[in-house]
């Protein structure tokens, strides 16, 4: 049960619902995880934080990677007592892909995912 929550949980949170309040409490990403929460298609859900942690190698990525033609307002995100520590890279907000044929931003997005330096990133 365990092993397939983080997949469900993560499935509900790159839905295409418009408006809708998605809530994620008391949360720890450590070790080697890679976590992306956050729309990937344009979406305008918005996401509440509160009490998460990141340690270890992990890559959090707590918004949304927007294309360059989303005409939706960008999703909106409330952080709480969100702790880094060790080698993670938490990047709080939204990654906006410029146009079709720059994909800078995602670039940047795969970067970040992959670095391997030390410093922590809000």
């Amino acid at each position: 049960m365990y092993a397939i929550t983080p997949i469900l949980l993560l499935a509900s949170l790159f839905s295409t619902s418009l408006a809708a309040d998605i809530y994620i409490q008391g949360r720890h990403f450590g070790g080697d995880d890679r976590i992306q929460i956050g729309n990937t298609n344009c979406g305008q859900d918005v996401y509440h934080y509160s009490d998460i942690t990141c340690d270890g190698n992990a890559r959090m990525h707590l918004g949304s990677v927007v294309p360059h033609d989303c005409k939706a307002d960008a999703p909106g995100n409330t952080y709480t007592n969100i702790v880094a520590s060790g080698k993670c890279k938490a990047h709080l907000g939204n990654f906006y892909q410029q146009d079709d044929d720059a994909d800078d931003n995602e670039e940047d997005y795969e970067d970040f995912l992959e670095s391997d330096d030390d410093t922590n990133e809000d």
